[in-house]
């Protein structure tokens, strides 16, 4: 029977000499004080006082041999689980405790404090603490190592769209940034008609895949090469290739529906304007208000494409506009107006004989004067049956309007973030102009700008006060109010829409580690108060940490009965 004892508590009262020293104590079965004991057995010994680990910086995350690595925060249980496993000769003994002591940010040291015990003399159970110091040595990890060398891919996916601007691959750009699906890439390739994304292994580009699938009416195919074949162990080696085709139907596209398919929407139609593009592709009626939507599996059984595109709209001046008096059932619950206006195309202003009467679903934003975007229909040629077909059952309108020209903008105060595309596999459209992709990118963001349910789904960088002001929103609030009574501002993005970059960007390792003594360190935002309590924080954290350091071994166990 083993009882534990405390060497400074006598259970009997009285007191027996040391046999080594001679010095007064309690009874014991080694006969011997606890100087002499540490003199005479160290069960520490066998532990090695110093380790490294590994961190890799690129990724932020630990070794775990032999191969793995894990991504833990500073003086987390999962760190020190990792640490323990690192130190030799612990397993022959008994753990009692381990925390982490306070090493200085920068010093790339962690400490950890175990506290173990071992049967000593006669039964004697003598319990001890030490400090094992760790090395964090930086190291890559081999998908960080991956990432750096070509033709290291397992899968790839190949996103494209036959169209001819590049919004849709920047508003997808946007969103994978959002949710960081571009985390496990090993590398990006800009391609003719889309992007394509290097992963190391075949289930990370299906869970790419699988989100594109909930922002994206797609059609994927899959494709597979074999690389290596060892016939000894039956182990195949494959390289993986997705092909993922998204529909050549964007907003604001005119769009001339197939009749049967007109038919199951309920009638629309079938000279439509595509409202909206997410997992459904949506349609609505100019002249009827008449809103519907179908599914990827539907496009993709018709696989029918765009009447006429945004690089094919025209310029039109509103000479009048008239309210339409009888209400219909898609007028009630429409976010649209429908009314009769009166237009002229701008180049062709004051020739009466080209004034064009149409119904349009822009009620709610014109009124003469304004300036807006459409499509010509009347002289415009096609090549699609399904117009013909139109073409026998009605009259086809002269002019589509699609959207509002707004000749005055608010500075903007933000920005959109990139995806790294690897210069080196970059491969641009032959004929595709420096212009045109500005033009495209400036487009998007005033779409970012008019359609807040867009702004919504992504995030906007917040610019900084030098950048702000060289956009021009230096700019008094006044003269701003006085250009807006001439003419009409476009609406804009909140401040409160906007985020900070830092809150998006992942904090390195260094910045993780902040010791908050420096007065250059901290923000000088912050009243002095707070500063001094921060520091008092501080230095009494570092005398607990001293205090946990000292020594404070003992005998937990004094005698042993058979």
């Amino acid at each position: 029977m083993v009882q534990s004892v405390s060497v400074a508590s006598s259970r009997s009262g009285h007191m027996v000499l040391c046999c080594l020293c001679g010095l007064s104590m309690p009874p014991n079965p080694a006969n011997m004080c606890l100087n002499c004991i540490k003199s005479q057995v160290d069960i520490t010994q066998s532990i090695s006082k110093e380790e490294v680990i590994f961190f890799c910086r690129e990724c932020e995350r630990y070794l775990q041999p032999p191969k793995y690595w894990v991504s833990c925060d500073t003086e987390s249980k999962e760190l020190l689980t990792i640490c323990l496993k690192r130190i030799h000769g612990l397993s022959k003994l008994k753990l009692v405790d381990a925390k982490f002591l306070y090493t200085e940010p920068h010093s790339r040291r962690l400490k950890v404090k175990i506290t173990i015990q071992a049967e000593v003399f006669n039964g004697t159970v003598l319990q001890q603490s030490l400090v094992v110091d760790f090395v964090v040595r930086n190291q890559q990890c081999d998908a960080c190592q991956k990432s750096y060398t070509h033709h290291t891919w397992s899968a790839v996916v190949q996103l494209r769209q036959k169209v001819n601007h590049k919004r849709t691959m920047m508003f997808l750009e946007q969103l994978i940034l959002k949710h960081h699906m571009h985390d496990k890439c090993l590398n990006i390739k800009e391609v003719t008609d889309g992007i394509d994304f290097f992963f190391a292994a075949r289930n990370q580009a299906m869970r790419f895949i699988d989100f594109i699938k909930t922002v994206a009416p797609i059609k994927s195919s899959t494709s597979e090469r074999l690389i290596t074949h060892d016939m000894k162990s039956n182990i195949h080696n494959y390289k993986y290739s997705f092909s993922i085709d998204i529909p050549p139907v964007c907003r604001e596209d005119l769009i001339c529906l197939p009749h049967k398919l007109c038919r199951d929407m309920g009638g629309i139609g079938p000279l439509v304007l595509c409202s909206k593009v997410n997992s459904k592709i949506y349609f609505i009626d100019p002249t009827t208000l008449q809103e519907s939507e179908i599914t990827k599996e539907v496009y993709w059984k018709h696989s029918f494409t765009s009447l006429m595109d945004t690089q094919r709209q025209v310029q039109y001046t509103v000479l009048d506009v008239e309210p339409i008096r009888q209400e219909t059932q898609y007028m009630k619950n429409s976010k649209h107006k429908l009314v009769e206006a009166q237009v002229v195309r701008s180049d062709e202003m004051g020739n009466e004989n080209d004034v064009v009467f149409i119904k349009t679903h822009l009620g709610r934003i014109l009124k003469p004067g304004d300036n807006v975007m459409g499509y010509d229909v009347r002289n415009s040629s096609y090549n699609d049956h399904y117009v013909k077909e139109f073409k026998k059952i009605a009259n086809m309108p002269d002019v589509i309007l699609v959207r509002k020209i707004y000749e005055k903008r608010r500075g903007r105060k933000w920005k959109l973030r990139t995806l790294m595309k690897d210069p080196e596999l970059a491969n641009p459209k032959k004929n595709e102009k420096p212009s045109e992709r500005v033009k495209d990118r400036e487009r998007f963001m005033e779409e970012l700008e008019e359609e807040k349910e867009l702004r919504d789904q992504i995030d906007l960088i917040k610019l900084d006060e030098d950048a702000s002001n060289h956009n021009g929103n230096d700019k008094d609030d006044d003269d701003r109010d006085d250009d807006s009574e001439q003419e009409e501002i476009a609406p804009g993005v909140q401040d409160e829409e906007l985020r900070d970059e830092q809150d998006l960007v992942q904090k390195t390792n260094e910045s993780d580690y902040d010791d908050g003594f420096q007065d250059d360190e901290v923000d000088e935002e912050l009243e002095e108060a707070e500063l001094e309590k921060r520091r008092n924080d501080k230095r009494e954290a570092l005398e607990k940490r001293r205090e946990e350091e000292k020594d404070d071994t003992m005998i937990i166990v004094a005698n042993k009965k058979k």
